[in-house]
C-alpha cells in the first residue's frame, strides 16, 4: 500500500515481492471458513419475478414509514430460546448483528446487555445484568427509618431478581 507516496508493507506480516520487485503482504485464505458456508438454492435466492411495466405505482405503495428495527435486528441471542439439549449452546448470531450492543427492556430492575463477538471460527457472547439505581430518596426522608428500610427490601428484591434472571438466561 502506499503511505505518503511510499510504498510500504507491514513487516511483522507475511510479505512476498512482486514481478517489479516491490514488497508486497500476503493475506492467506485457504483456511478460511465463511460462518455462512451453508450452499445456497436456486430457489433461496430468486424471489418472486415481477413483469417490467410502464406503470406507476401507487403512493401508498412507497410511502409507508419504514419499520422502527429492521426484522434481523429481532434476531439476536438475547431473544432466543434456550438449546433444548444444551444450555450452554447458542445460536450462531447473525453477521448484522455482531459487534452491536443490544439491551432488552428493564424487568424487575434489571437491564440487560449482550455483544456478539467473532473470533475466527468462534462466536463469543458476553451478557450483562445490571441493576437499575433505584430513584433518589428526597429531602424529607432523612428522618424516616421505614424509608431506609423499605429501599434495602426493595435493592434486596432488585438483587434477587437480576440473580433470578441471570440464573435462567445461564440455562441458555
Amino acid at each position: 500500500f502506499i503511505v505518503d507516496d511510499e510504498w510500504r508493507f507491514a513487516p511483522d506480516q507475511t510479505i512476498v515481492r512482486d514481478a517489479a520487485g516491490n514488497v508486497n503482504n500476503v493475506i492467506d485464505l485457504r483456511n478460511f471458513h465463511p460462518a455462512d458456508d451453508v450452499p445456497m438454492r436456486r430457489k433461496d435466492t430468486v424471489a418472486e419475478l415481477v413483469p417490467y411495466s410502464r406503470e406507476v405505482p401507487e403512493l401508498a405503495d412507497y410511502t409507508v414509514e419504514p419499520p422502527q428495527l429492521p426484522p434481523h435486528l429481532r434476531q439476536i441471542v438475547l431473544n432466543m430460546p434456550a438449546h433444548p439439549s444444551d444450555a450452554t449452546l447458542l445460536p450462531t448470531p447473525q453477521h448484522v448483528s455482531l459487534n452491536h450492543l443490544f439491551c432488552t427492556a428493564i424487568r424487575d430492575g434489571v437491564m440487560v446487555q449482550g455483544i456478539s463477538q467473532r473470533y475466527r471460527h468462534k462466536f463469543v457472547t458476553t451478557v450483562f445484568y445490571s441493576l437499575m439505581p433505584l430513584p433518589a430518596a428526597s429531602a424529607g426522608d432523612d428522618d424516616d427509618a421505614g424509608g431506609v428500610e423499605a429501599g434495602t427490601a426493595l435493592a434486596a428484591e432488585a438483587e434477587a431478581a437480576a440473580a433470578a434472571h441471570a440464573a435462567a438466561h445461564h440455562r441458555r
